[in-house]
């Protein structure tokens, strides 16, 4: 679980942080005060029906 997690954690990152023509990156919003990413990948995991313990790791 707690490998799960970890690769889950950041794996909005690159709807977030998109390149752009200048080479730099779009500005992460934040929801609920958190980085954008992180809201994301816990609204994805629940979308994707993961288990409840991998969604919260």
């Amino acid at each position: 679980m707690a490998l799960a997690g970890q690769l889950l954690h950041d794996i909005m990152k690159t709807s977030v942080f998109q390149w752009q023509p200048g080479g730099a990156s779009l500005k992460e919003y934040t929801i609920a005060g958190q980085g954008a990413h992180h809201v994301l990948s816990i609204a994805e995991s629940m979308y994707r029906s993961l288990p409840a313990e991998e969604v919260v790791a």
